[in-house]
């Protein structure tokens, strides 16, 4: 394949916008577009996943997607993660699937409704916080 000044998709070859095994410049495929490939195939798992739990934080009802996540119902998300040895995000999403989408351990929150629970013990949509008085 003779060198090209851009890749398939237009982007230009340059040190920044190139793959380290593409340093001969003749593979067709930049880190640009190797990032928005990556990127959508994340969005995708993640939508196929909050769909299978509702598509709905289970709290407060929100719907926006950017605004999702998966929680562990009875906490130890860290501990879980860690024997998995996976971080989360992708990763955890498509161990879910592999799973079955298991339904009794996880639900969908809003991160203000995981972060509150992560925090508190209890979102504030559930109970009133004894901090909520003083304001």
């Amino acid at each position: 394949m003779p060198y090209q000044d851009c890749c398939k998709n237009g982007h230009p070859w340059t040190p920044e916008n190139t793959k380290r095994q593409n340093k001969k410049l003749t593979k067709r495929r930049c880190r640009t577009c190797s990032n928005i490939e990556q990127n959508k195939l994340t969005a995708r798992v993640k939508a196929e996943t909050i769909a299978a739990y509702g598509n709905r934080c289970a709290c407060c009802g929100e719907t926006e997607i950017a605004f999702l996540s998966i929680d562990h119902k009875f906490g130890g998300g860290n501990e879980h993660r860690r024997s998995l040895k996976r971080i989360g995000g992708k990763a955890f999403y498509y161990w879910l699937k592999r799973q079955g989408y298991p339904q009794d351990d996880y639900q969908v929150l809003c991160h203000n409704c995981n972060q509150a629970k992560s925090a508190y013990g209890i979102c504030p949509h559930q109970a009133e916080l004894p901090f909520a008085e003083a304001a």
